[in-house]
């Protein structure tokens, strides 16, 4: 197990990218900073926070099927979580698995509801 998939700080996370991100209208942390729930903005959830979310996966999609949501995308989807200044770690819903990918290059993103 690695120190990434301990990150349970995506909120924090996305604050920390908003305040440094150059690009806010096309950033994973915006787009998902831009929805609000229950009068609090989403974030972009952390690695450790997606691999949690998975464990629970029966659960998540029965909450979300309940309020009548998309389901989550089985592919890979950003985490908030950093593997360097170039790169960031990736979670697919579909198998559980991570990796990393460049910034740059476009991934599903999933906003998460601050509890």
């Amino acid at each position: 197990m690695t120190i990434a998939s301990k990150d349970y700080k995506g909120k924090a996370n996305t604050d920390a990218i908003l305040r440094v991100d150059n690009i806010h209208d096309v950033s994973a942390a915006y787009y998902c900073n831009s929805f609000i729930l229950n009068g609090r903005n989403c974030y972009l959830g952390s690695l450790g926070e997606w691999i949690e979310a998975h464990k629970n996966v029966n659960e998540v999609n029965l909450c979300i099927q309940a309020i009548n949501g998309s389901p989550i995308y089985p592919g890979d989807s950003w985490s908030s979580t950093i593997y360097d200044f170039d790169t960031a770690w990736l979670f697919s819903w579909g198998n559980g698995k991570t990796g990393r990918n460049l910034k740059q290059n476009n991934a599903n993103v999933c906003p998460f509801a601050p509890l």
